[in-house]
């Protein structure tokens, strides 16, 4: 019984290392920097128009201009939503690895309240 215990461990850490490698892989893939938006929900806020799940326009005096990001979250994206598009980073730190996930916005403008809730 000790015998097969220790080969199902062994084998249980072949596969963690496995997992981790191809896991790790796959964010090396995905470029090591990414850049997410996330727009606030206010009323207050005109002219941030989201295009689509990578794309959103800024209209400010009259001339639109469209932006590409990895990632943009609607104004009624869930904080659930946004975890998921970080957890594969959190994954990466708990494996051993580097990851910094960096919020930059004007004071008010949300980056607490991504960060916390």
């Amino acid at each position: 019984l000790a015998a097969r215990a220790a080969d199902a461990f062994a084998r249980f850490q072949k596969e963690a290392a496995e997992r981790r490698r191809l896991h790790n892989l796959v964010q090396d893939l995905r470029g090591s920097v990414r850049v997410v938006c996330r727009t606030r929900p206010s009323p207050d806020v005109e002219g941030v128009k989201v295009l689509s799940d990578s794309e959103l326009m800024v209209d400010s005096s009259g001339l639109p201009q469209t932006f590409s990001f990895d990632q943009v979250f609607k104004p009624e994206a869930r904080q659930e939503e946004v975890y998921a598009a970080c957890q594969p980073l959190v994954v990466s730190v708990l494996d051993g690895y580097h990851a910094c996930i960096f919020a930059y916005g004007q004071t008010g403008s949300g980056k607490t309240h991504t960060m916390q809730e």
